[in-house]
């Protein structure tokens, strides 16, 4: 046995040994190798650094940003944990009209280092025919980095239901509508007594209520300007327990919000009800002011002591950074037709994945068109609808112009239009029949001129 002292340098003596050893063997192999003129901590010195850069090259990030990304992953978790704790599964209704686009959220926390293993799948139930398939991106829809579903210039085709499925489990679950029309009560904000109330149908066990959007941005900085949000009608239950009437919806449980009043997952016999029916949806216009965005102070940028090394002047960028460039105003040409019924979409950007809650403004060249007052202006030719669309009945050639469309401070596109007269079907049918005379006797004369030729030669 020996004594506690000797034990406690004997376990210290030896991880010292073997540390020292392989020091040693290190060395002496690093001096077989002939280099002589290099010392041997140069040598591991490079080592490490190639190793580094290796493996800087692997992940094409410092630490610092894969420190970023793992944090962001760990806030996701917390955040999905949260909603799965206290929220329970239920599918989110989504109503727009054909041509808009439609943006499906899926709550996935992908691993930074398992970007390329990660099982997440969309699938899509059609309405119509109630076949399931998964959803590949093409040039119709879009599945971002996110995983969220990008939906452009919807159609009728694409009513159904949406499943955001990981690794076998459902994560969302939408009920798409797509509308070709809708009534919408517009209220202004003064006015806010004219909205429609909550109202029940105790006989159907069904009550109605408004389902409002949060208030879109200004549409204008520095001065008065315009703010909306839009209220859905939707249907709920009164007594969870009890049936609907006179047809028993259960899936009706599973909205939790309720189910939009235009909806094609309500059945007939409900949505036919004289009460919802006739109910519309509304719009809330009220007044706005906000102040236009300050121009930010010098920018110093300084070096790892603390030193200014560059001061950035406000338009301006380091000579270190690629600057970001703006978005490019996009040029549109248009032509048609005089007598038509023209309507105008603002071009949104592909890669936006911000939200679309926004007022565009329209400009006829410099010109602002006042959404509230051109209606009456025009007697109902041109107005603005509720998608931000522009619309010019009864098309005239005095409508040739430059239209601008604005988000905010931002100009988005400038859409030319060149209204032509309309071309008269007989004016047509007189060229056509002119042509073909002219060609009848141009075809004669070559004949002709082949035959005299060939009597000249045969008389000779």
């Amino acid at each position: 046995m020996l004594p506690k002292q000797q034990k406690r340098s004997m376990n210290i003596f030896f991880p010292f040994t073997i540390v020292t050893l392989l020091t040693v063997a290190e060395s002496k192999t690093l001096a077989d190798d002939g280099s002589k003129t290099m010392d041997w901590r140069t040598k591991i010195s490079k080592a490490r650094e190639r190793t580094r850069r290796a493996v800087g090259s692997e992940w094409k990030m410092s630490r610092s940003e894969a420190k970023e990304m793992f944090q962001q992953y760990y806030k996701c978790l917390r955040e999905k944990l949260k909603i799965l704790k206290y929220q329970k599964q239920s599918i989110t209704p989504i109503i727009s009209h054909i041509g808009q686009t439609v943006k499906l959220k899926c709550l996935i926390c992908v691993r930074p280092d398992q970007m390329d293993s990660q099982m997440v799948s969309w699938q899509f139930l059609k309405r119509a025919d109630a076949t399931i398939s998964v959803l590949d991106a093409g040039k119709h829809l879009r599945i971002t980095k996110q995983w969220t579903l990008v939906i452009k210039e919807l159609g009728m085709a694409d009513v159904g239901q949406y499943f955001c499925v990981e690794g076998g489990e459902y994560m969302a679950v939408y009920q798409l509508d797509v509308l070709t029309a809708e009534t919408r009560k517009v209220v202004l904000e003064k006015d806010k007594g004219n909205l429609l109330p909550t109202v029940a149908l105790y006989k159907s066990n069904l009550k109605l209520l408004t389902s409002w959007t949060e208030w879109s941005q200004c549409n204008h900085c520095g001065k008065p300007g315009l703010r909306r949000k839009i209220g859905l009608c939707m249907v709920k239950k009164i007594w969870a327990g009890q049936t609907t009437k006179p047809f028993d919806f259960p899936l009706l449980a599973l909205y939790k919000d309720g189910v939009p009043c235009r909806s094609t997952a309500l059945p007939k016999a409900i949505s036919r009800l004289p009460g919802i029916a006739k109910r519309p949806s509304e719009v809330l216009l009220g007044n706005c002011q906000v102040p236009c965005p300050t121009q930010p102070p010098p920018l110093n940028i300084t070096d790892a002591t603390g030193k200014v090394v560059e001061v950035i002047e406000p338009g301006f960028y380091s000579i270190k950074t690629h600057p970001k460039l703006p978005p490019i105003v996009k040029r549109i040409v248009q032509y048609h037709e005089a007598g038509i019924h023209l309507v105008l979409k603002c071009p949104s950007d592909e890669d936006d994945e911000g939200d679309d809650n926004s007022i565009v403004r329209w400009q006829r060249g410099k010109r602002q068109i006042d959404p509230l007052s051109i209606k009456k202006q025009t007697r109902g030719r041109v107005f603005v609808d509720q998608e931000n669309k522009l619309h010019m009945r009864r098309l005239f050639t005095s409508d040739t112009a430059p239209y601008n469309c604005w988000i905010l401070k931002r100009h988005v596109a400038t859409i030319k239009v060149i209204v032509i007269e309309k071309f008269d079907a007989n004016l047509k049918d007189y060229i056509s029949y002119g042509g073909f005379i002219l060609t009848a006797i141009a075809v004669v004369l070559v004949c002709l001129c082949v035959c005299c030729r060939r009597g000249q030669k045969t008389a000779r």
